[in-house]
């Protein structure tokens, strides 16, 4: 005979000593419904911690929502040809990783998104993300930007002036921005493309000028 479980939940009777007659089948029905449950669950389902509870927790909430990671996590696919994130809807591709042929395709637009304002401060800013509009220090109808920290080798990072009314000069060679010559953007749609190579330094890779 099959065990109940896991198709659905095995009713058993109660016995009462002195009462009822213990047949081989009840015991025999209880291992069934035992081995059921271990080659559902299989085995070493605590992996490190004492028990399955905590190993759910790490990653789910007790409403059963998964939480969400605030710090680093590291995915090891060493062994894997691709990680995929799937769209279950289309079964679609939208972000895949070749690890054979150390790729990253984008099945869609790649975004750089979450822009925020920089102000300049004595021809500084701090870049903290791919883009950022820039705004002269105090406001001044014009003002020289000169160094760009923050990125590291590698980074991508696209700027544009924050107001059409006011001018931001991005100076060649002063800091540690290198350009095919100074570019003034004194409109909010011009666009400056730089890549950050060693030592901190941005290199152009395009511009547009709109005004």
């Amino acid at each position: 005979m099959a065990a109940s479980y896991p198709g659905s939940l095995k009713t058993f009777t109660t016995k009462s000593n002195l009462v009822d007659l213990v047949d081989a089948s009840h015991i025999n029905d209880l291992q069934l419904e035992v081995a059921a449950i271990e080659t559902e669950l299989g085995t070493d389902i605590a992996g490190s911690v004492t028990d399955l509870v905590t190993r759910l927790t790490v990653l789910l909430n007790d409403d059963g929502t998964i939480k969400v990671i605030q710090t680093a996590l590291a995915i090891d696919i060493t062994n894997t040809e691709a990680f995929l994130v799937r769209k279950n809807s289309d079964a679609e591709d939208v972000f895949t990783v070749d690890t054979t042929n150390r790729r990253i395709s984008a099945n869609g637009f790649l975004s750089l998104a979450g822009k925020t304002e920089l102000t300049i401060a004595t021809g500084v800013v701090t870049a903290v993300r791919s883009f950022h509009s820039i705004d002269t220090q105090d406001d001044d109808a014009t003002d020289d930007l000169v160094t760009i920290n923050g990125g590291v080798e590698g980074d991508i990072l696209v700027i544009h002036a924050a107001n059409s009314t006011r001018t931001v000069v991005v100076k060649d060679g002063s800091g540690n921005v290198f350009l095919e010559g100074d570019f003034s953007m004194d409109h909010n749609q011009d666009r400056l493309s730089l890549l950050q190579g060693t030592s901190g330094n941005w290199f152009e890779t395009g511009r547009s000028s709109n005004a």
